[in-house]
């Protein structure tokens, strides 16, 4: 991981590992397009399988992990106790069942509680006594918050409102993976001069900018307009993750920077996880509102390629769906520009 590496030389690495996943996301979503609509869906899934081998030989191959060995305690009861806790906010969230929302917060107290009395704590808590840290995380939770909007969205806007084909919409949202390598590569120069917190607050302002750019979007926009609002949004959120990884490992030392990079890729994942919640339940109870019998985006989606109940208010109302979920990420951007501004600032 990028920790192992001095912290000039960590935004190069950065910039080379996300450059992979970006070429990945840019090749991935293409070529299941082409499957989608020459072979089989189902063949996306088969080519999983020789690509998996291989990764798997490759890192048996080829990693040489140097490890030191020594007695730990695994936090078990802590680990079970997040994960229930977090299942049934977001579950409770989903189906709007306010009961279980309550139990996933007493569970999470319950978590809170016991991180204090045990030896080796799944999060420790003196990471909350630091500001730096405590931004770092809410922020990269915000990240994973927004990062659902496109991802999650975009491709059906793209077919379903735009008119554009599997191929296309694929390509719209794999130019997101182009701006985020791009933006880590630089990232490196910007927080060594201007610090952590205000490279982070510039990949925030690039993803406040896309974020309006994609409440703009109407059925006649070009494809093209997606693809340069998901270029401008992935350079965002490329400014915005690097540098709160980065500026948390350089907080701590070397014994406790696997604890704080594991907190911040867990709080990016359960951000996700939340965000794509809350935008299902703002896109789907808009449909409700304009459609009978439609409660969710793929309900939409799949009646206006078969096109029932006629096709241009199924347009309409798909529209204006995805329309106040690029809203709610338009807030979630202010949530994370709060985030932010909790945290002291601090250049290499």
């Amino acid at each position: 991981m990028t920790s192992n590496y001095p912290l000039k030389e960590r935004g190069r690495i950065s910039a080379l590992l996300s450059s992979v996943w970006g070429m990945s996301a840019l090749i991935g979503p293409a070529v299941g397009g082409l499957l989608s609509e020459l072979v089989s869906w189902r063949w996306i899934f088969y080519l999983n399988l020789p690509l998996g081998a291989a990764a798997i030989l490759v890192i048996v191959v080829f990693l040489d992990e140097r490890v030191e060995r020594r007695k730990v305690r695994l936090d078990l009861v802590g680990s079970l106790l997040l994960a229930i806790g977090v299942v049934a906010v977001l579950l409770g969230l989903q189906e709007l069942r306010w009961w279980l929302i309550a139990a996933g917060i007493v569970v999470l107290a319950l978590f809170a509680l016991w991180e204090t009395r045990v030896p080796e704590p799944l999060i420790p808590p003196w990471i909350w006594r630091d500001r730096f840290l405590l931004g770092s995380f809410l922020s990269s939770a915000v990240v994973g918050m927004v990062l659902a909007g496109p991802t999650a969205y975009l491709p059906t806007y793209a077919q379903g409102v735009l008119g554009a084909g599997a191929v296309a919409a694929g390509f719209a949202l794999a130019v997101q993976s182009i701006g985020w390598p791009l933006s880590v590569s630089l990232s490196a120069r910007l927080y060594m001069r201007y610090g952590f917190r205000d490279t982070a607050l510039t990949g925030l302002s690039l993803i406040g900018v896309s974020s309006i750019l994609f409440t703009l979007m109407t059925a006649s926009s070009p494809i093209l307009y997606a693809g340069i609002c998901a270029f401008i949004n992935g350079a965002g959120l490329g400014l915005v993750s690097v540098s709160m990884l980065v500026g948390a490992q350089n907080q701590v030392g070397w014994d406790r920077r696997g604890v704080v990079t594991g907190g911040v890729v867990f709080f990016r994942v359960a951000g996700s996880a939340l965000g794509t919640t809350i935008l299902a339940a703002v896109a789907n109870a808009t449909l409700a509102t304009r459609l009978d019998g439609l409660a969710s985006v793929d309900t939409a989606a799949q009646a206006l390629q078969r096109g029932g109940l006629g096709a241009e208010p199924v347009r309409q109302a798909l529209a204006a769906a995805v329309h106040n979920v690029f809203l709610g990420m338009v807030a979630m951007t202010v949530l994370g520009l709060a985030t932010i501004l909790i945290m002291p600032r601090r250049t290499p």
